[in-house]
């Protein structure tokens, strides 16, 4: 099913020695922060203002739906218009309502005009997710793109896992309106640096002649994959509230943070290695497999009896995460029509926080009313049908991964150097290729059943 490269690890010293990947990949997980510190603090800071949990968690839940309602005309703007100005505007405005909310708050402003302006600084928050996945196939080029995805996947697992803790050291040290100022403050810091990177400085504008009529979602695959991505929430919504419940049926409720964070652990752990190694199988045959393997490494924490055992079974419910997210992203370059990649991987997210979102309310209902264990069956069971619909829609996923594909082909050092101008081009035509073949097999695919 995979090879290893001469040096497992030589395919990350690549990259990561190519300055204008390493410079991209710092600013944005700089940039991302936020998507780690935002719902904290947004919770805390209207918790300690409204002296309700019910206005606050409103206020987070308004803040995420409307973050993930606009994605795709978000996308399409990065997909028709300079990725720079695009992040900047959204930085500002951002950061202005985040501001404003504190000032509102401060002035004595009640519950809903808090929650109004929390939901307007969800939907102006900067897609930078999109903007950097959809710039990796022409900064990593076409060898080193799994890779490159990898490693995106991977340090996403740092923004989870390190932005809540930041937030709840600012709050509990000063307070949660200096927590939420914080946030405003990486967020435009971050997302400057990024626009300020030299890929930055065409995208959008360099493509905006291939437009996609319809939008990504014409994609027969797409959609087929966004379902998988969907279940592939659920089950990450399910372990984000089954986790903390072992925690408390343990009599341990401090460990939840803990479980959480080996979770990560685990999925960084997972997501390195995958991405180290050469893949022979097709793309969509490995998405598959992958989605089925994190159903079975999920199932485990049933048996779940011990805080020590309970962290082991956690780090292996989560490896399998990055991973599949990792696998998706290919998947998504690959059979998104030409000019809407920032879409398409705007829809991604928006497919993959509906998912948790309906993993989270599912599992605290089935804690709630039928009990601990129930959340992880749905978490195993979740993940486990997206990868049978995935195999019953390969037909429409495959159409743009199956074999020959040149990410699926081992790194080769000389894919980041050379003549950047050349190699450029090269890495354009050959995504053009890649692209029209995908569309024309698309266009072949059987419909799927609504």
């Amino acid at each position: 099913m995979s090879t290893a490269a001469p040096s497992a690890w030589s395919r990350y010293r690549v990259l990561l020695a190519d300055r204008a990947f390493a410079g991209l990949l710092a600013s944005s997980v700089l940039a991302r922060m936020p998507l780690g510190m935002n719902s904290l603090a947004i919770l805390l800071f209207m918790r300690a203002r409204t002296g309700s949990f019910l206005q606050a968690g409103i206020a987070v839940g308004a803040y995420t739906l409307a973050n993930a309602a606009v994605a795709p005309a978000q996308g399409r703007l990065l997909d028709r218009l300079p990725h720079s100005g695009v992040l900047l505007a959204g930085a500002f405005l951002e950061t202005a309502l985040l501001l404003m909310l504190v000032m509102a708050a401060e002035a004595g402003a009640g519950s809903a005009p808090l929650i109004a302006l929390a939901t307007l600084a969800g939907a102006v928050m900067p897609p930078v997710s999109a903007s950097v996945r959809s710039l990796w196939p022409e900064v990593a080029g076409p060898g080193s793109l799994e890779s490159a995805y990898a490693l995106d996947a991977t340090t996403q697992e740092v923004i989870w896992t390190l932005g809540p803790v930041i937030v709840g050291s600012c709050t509990a040290i000063v307070s949660a309106s200096a927590a939420l100022v914080l946030c405003a403050a990486v967020g435009l810091i971050g997302t400057s640096l990024f626009a300020a990177m030299p890929p930055l400085r065409l995208a959008g504008r360099r493509h905006a002649h291939r437009e996609a009529r319809g939008g990504a979602l014409r994609s027969r695959g797409l959609r087929a994959l966004f379902v998988s991505v969907a279940l592939l929430g659920m089950t990450i919504g399910a372990l984000e509230v089954g986790l903390p419940a072992l925690a408390v049926h343990l009599s341990d409720p401090s460990a939840a943070g803990v479980l959480l964070a080996m979770m990560s652990v685990g999925s960084m752990a997972g997501g390195l290695l995958y991405g180290s190694r050469g893949w022979r199988l097709p793309l969509a045959a490995r998405h598959q497999a992958l989605l089925a393997v994190a159903a079975l490494l999920a199932a485990p924490l049933l048996l779940a009896a011990s805080l020590p055992g309970a962290i082991v079974l956690t780090m292996l419910a989560g490896a399998a995460c990055a991973p599949v997210l990792s696998c998706q992203y290919a998947l998504v370059e690959v059979l998104a029509p030409k000019g809407a990649a920032a879409e398409a991987f705007n829809w991604h997210t928006a497919a993959l926080v509906a998912g948790i979102a309906a993993g989270t309310a599912a599992g605290g209902a089935l804690v709630e009313g039928v009990g601990l264990r129930s959340a992880f069956v749905l978490a195993s069971v979740a993940v486990g049908t997206g990868a049978a619909l995935a195999f019953a829609w390969r037909g429409a996923i495959g159409a743009g991964g199956a074999g020959g594909r040149p990410a699926e082909r081992p790194a080769e050092p000389a894919a980041i150097s050379s003549s950047p101008a050349g190699d450029g081009r090269r890495r354009e035509e050959s995504l053009d290729l890649q692209q029209d073949a995908a569309a024309s097999a698309d266009r072949a695919a059987p419909p799927l059943h609504r």
